[in-house]
Parts: structure tokens; sequence; C-alpha cells
């Protein structure tokens, strides 16, 4: 009942919190706030339940690009992208792998230990499953990474991030049914408390000058059908604006609110609250590498890539299957190169430009040679015999040379090296962070610079892509938010 179409809100009381998205790590933050304050949600999306192409595991590989939850941008760079626009952010949309960040991640951020602890097992107590499914050429890679990639030592199931190769969570149960960040939100919420409006699209942060102190006094936001609503904070509790809209919207409702770089939104007519001149900055994204192997045998569909291998060499391996091909990846950890993100307009609902600059670090395209190098070793292994045919190209331009079977992919790799192939053909894990950098734009206690009630908490403090997969640690990092926000509250009583 505390989800609503709004549309259907004709009035607004004040609220203690206003969360801006309803995704990874806003609705953990809800859910916790919420125990004790009001709070009010606004996702612009829809909601991600009863709609198969989201729930249902099966039909991730095939889920129609046309369905709103996956918006689709392309970078800067010319790399098509996905970005989210449901109840549930990314969660909702991806591939299901849950894996926790590295330590040196979460000393990085300054993070206290003991805490996140806490709310990782908060966040896996409902959304977070060991996979109870194994398929032969999930087994082939484990093997292959142990043995011909040398990515040891060997682990079985773990949640947590480590050197070697490992079976990752996932947030798919045994039933093959998604658990998105807003299972969160039934568990632990408190339904008397917390108001979550769906297709509310927030197009500035109402600020104001009190002395020398930037105040956030609500947001105003449009529903699908063009109303325009203010929410307003409650003063009297001391009430806050948390921006939890992800890398692309947060540090974009920064700038449509006046805050970021002079020298780009004065061009625009844009009405400057605080000159912040990094937000925006230090866009980074993951760049991949695949390898597809067309196989005599049937794979059948495993869309989350449960068998992780974790190199010391800056990559990770991942695979997954697609009926009659398997696909290993490479993802560059970090990375080093970033780029920046610019208002295109002041239009809210348009998604802004965005450049990531691949593989402007040589440090980069080492790494992704490297991996690269990694699965050509696997599939020439006879581990692999099964699953490939013959004659099969390969990045480096070599061939996998046996009798009596059919050529295969990579043919516009051949003759190029693999440092060319990793730039040719740059793909991405929809894993892009950063905009909004601790100690940056944001404070030790994720508070916006200059300002006085307003933070941001999601992927857009993120200096690099936590652990093997950052959703984990997106959701932790809600609860973990809001745990000391409740901490704070209670100590100023």
């Amino acid at each position: 009942n505390f989800i609503k179409e709004a549309s259907t809100i004709s009035e607004l009381e004040e609220y203690d919190y206003i969360i801006v998205g309803g995704g990874t790590a806003g609705c953990p933050l809800a859910a916790t706030l919420s125990e004790y304050f009001k709070v009010l949600v606004l996702e612009r999306g829809g909601s991600p339940y009863r709609n198969p192409n989201i729930t249902q595991q099966s039909n991730i590989a095939n889920a129609p690009r046309q369905d709103p939850a996956f918006q689709q941008f392309t970078s800067e760079d010319g790399v098509a992208n996905l970005r989210a626009n449901v109840l549930g952010g990314g969660s909702s949309i991806n591939g299901g792998l849950y894996s926790r960040a590295e330590l040196s991640f979460l000393r990085q951020a300054k993070l206290d230990e003991t805490t996140v602890n806490k709310s990782y097992a908060w966040v896996e107590k409902v959304v977070a499953f060991e996979p109870t499914y194994k398929n032969a050429f999930q087994s082939a890679t484990r093997t292959a990474l142990v043995t011909v990639g040398g990515i040891i030592p060997e682990y079985n199931f773990t949640y947590d991030d480590v050197i070697g190769t490992k079976t990752a969570g996932i947030t798919f149960d045994l039933n093959g049914h998604r658990h998105p960040s807003p299972d969160l939100l039934f568990e632990y919420a408190n339904p008397h408390n917390i108001l979550v409006l769906l297709h509310a699209t927030v197009e500035r942060i109402i600020i104001r000058n009190k002395g020398t102190l930037k105040i956030t006094f609500g947001v105003m936001f449009k529903d699908n059908i063009g109303q325009t609503h203010t929410a307003i904070l409650n003063e009297k509790t001391g009430g806050e604006v948390i921006v939890c809209a992800g890398a692309l919207g947060s540090p974009q409702l920064l700038m449509l609110s006046g805050i970021g770089p002079i020298e780009h939104l004065k061009p625009l007519g844009m009405n400057l609250v605080l000159n912040s001149p990094q937000v925006g900055k230090e866009m980074r994204d993951n760049p991949s590498g695949v390898m597809v192997l067309p196989s005599p045998i049937p794979l059948g569909n495993f869309w989350s890539p449960l068998t992780v291998g974790v190199a010391s060499a800056g990559f990770l391996v991942e695979t997954m299957g697609l009926g009659t091909s398997g696909r290993l990846l490479v993802k560059v950890k970090g990375p080093q190169s970033f780029g920046e993100l610019l208002l295109k307009s002041k239009n809210a609902s348009e998604t802004p430009s965005v450049r990531f600059n691949y593989f402007k670090s040589p440090e980069d395209i080492q790494r992704c040679v490297a991996g690269i190098n990694t699965l050509e070793e696997m599939a020439l292994s006879s581990v692999f015999a099964p699953y490939r045919y013959d004659n099969q190209t390969l990045p480096s331009g070599g061939t996998v040379l046996l009798p009596n079977r059919r050529n295969s992919l990579f043919l516009k790799s051949i003759n190029s090296t693999i440092a060319d192939y990793c730039k040719k053909n740059i793909g991405t894990f929809y894993h892009y962070h950063g905009g909004c950098l601790k100690g940056e734009v944001i404070d030790d206690n994720y508070k916006v610079i200059g300002t006085n009630n307003l933070r941001v908490v999601d992927g857009s403090t993120f200096k690099s892509s936590p652990g093997t997969n950052p959703q984990a640690t997106v959701m932790m990092l809600g609860r973990y938010v809001g745990t000391k926000l409740l901490l704070e509250k209670e100590k100023k009583k």
C-alpha cells in the first residue's frame, strides 16, 4: 500500500527524508530510515513486479529492449549502454551477480568494517542466494581458469571478493525469480512511515541561502501526466534530501539544481547555487572483452555469470551461456581511465552526455590484453575441445586448426593484435560509476560539500567498481548510511 503512482497524489505532507531514486541504494536506505522517520521515495520508473522480462531469470537474455525499464543510451565514446528506469534500479535489470567488495575498497572509502559486515548480512538475508545448479560449460570454465589461466586458489561458493576462482552469489532464488532491492522495503520498511511514488521525475532540488549556508528545503518533480509537485522537508526534525539517482542521475540532478562547475552551468543559463567543480568529473566504466565460442553441444541458457576468476593482474573472467554458444568475458578492473558527464539541456528526463575515455590509460589496455590472452589459453585447452568448432579464429589472429569442422567467429579480429582487438571491440559491464566522488563532491559522511542537509548515496561516489560486481556494495551502502544517520539522530536527542 505504500507504493503508489505519483499522479494519484494531490497533496504531500512534510517529510523527514526525501530520497531521490528508489534504486539499488535508495531502497535499503529508505527501509532503514523509515524505522523511526517519515520517508518519501521518488522513483522515475515503474514497478519491476509482474514484469516477466525482469522477474524471471530465464527471460533476461531475451528481454525486449523496448521495455521502458531498460533505457538505452550511447556514450560519447560510441559504446552502447543501459540505464535502469525502474524501481530497484540496476538490481531489477542486471544479471543478478552478488559479490562483496574487496577490503582495500572499503578502507579507501573510509567505511567502518563492523557496520559494513552487518549491513551486507542485512541485505543478504533477503536478496542473496547460493546458486544450486551447475552447467558443464561452467565447470569447464572453472577448470580452465585454475589449470590454464592460473587464477588460483580455487574456492567453492563465497560472497567475498577473493583473488582466485569462485562461484559468486546470485539474486535469483531456486525458482529463478529475481529479488531486487525493493524486496528490502517489503521486509524491513515501516509501512506507516514510508511513501514510494512511481513515475516521479525530480526536476530540481530546492536550495536556498540562509546566511552562509546552503539549505535544502525540498524537491520539485513531475508525474507521468506532466503535473508538477513539490515535496517539502520537515525543518523541525532537521530533514534531508538524499540523492540516490545513480552515476548518471545524481551528478545530473546536482547540476540541474545549480550545483556544479560554473564554466559548464553558466552557458546553459542555469542559476548557480554552488560552484562545485568536480560534479560530473572522473566518470569511469569498466571495459569488457568477450570471446564467443559457438558450441557443437547445446549449452542451455545461463545468463548470470556464476563462475568468476579474479586475477591479481587487474582483470576478472566471467562465463555465461546463450543456447548454442558460450561466452567468456574479461572485465578490466579499476579502471584508471576516466571521462566526464555534462548536461545536454535543462530537461531532467534527457540522459546527459557522458564520455568514459576507455583505454586512455596504458594500464587499462595492458589489463585487457592480459585478460584476452588468458581467454585464448582457455579456449585452446583440451578442456574446451567439446565446446568449440575447429578453425575458431582467435583475437590474436590465430586459429584452432582441427579437421572436418566449419569456421567460426572473430573474423574482424584477424591479423590484428590483441590490443587492437580490445580497442575495436569495447563493450561494457554496465558498472559505470563516478561523478560525485568522496572528498571532492561529498564529504566522508556523504554530505554534499558546501551544503547543510543534502547527501549523495550511490555508485556515483565510487572511484572504482567494487568487487566483481557493484550491486551488493551499493545495497550495503544504502543500509550503512541509513544506520549511521539513525545513530547520528539518536546522539542529538
